[in-house]
């Protein structure tokens, strides 16, 4: 009888392990995106300032800062 409760809980276990597997891959691949997102627009913003004249670009970046 306590074999049957021991593999009932190690078939449960098993269970919700998966299911937190499966959360945190889901949950890791939503932050991937959103870097990658983040990345793309990062390099819009570079190539726009690399653009522009330098005095333009640095005034720019200064108002950025403050």
């Amino acid at each position: 009888m306590a074999a049957k409760k021991v593999e009932a809980l190690e078939e449960r276990l098993d269970g919700e392990v998966g299911n937190m597997k499966s959360e945190f891959g889901e949950r890791i691949s939503a932050i991937k995106g959103r870097f990658s997102n983040l990345e793309e627009m990062m390099k819009k913003m570079i190539a726009t300032l690399v653009k522009m004249p330098p005095e333009v670009a640095e005034s720019t970046a200064l108002e950025v800062k403050e």
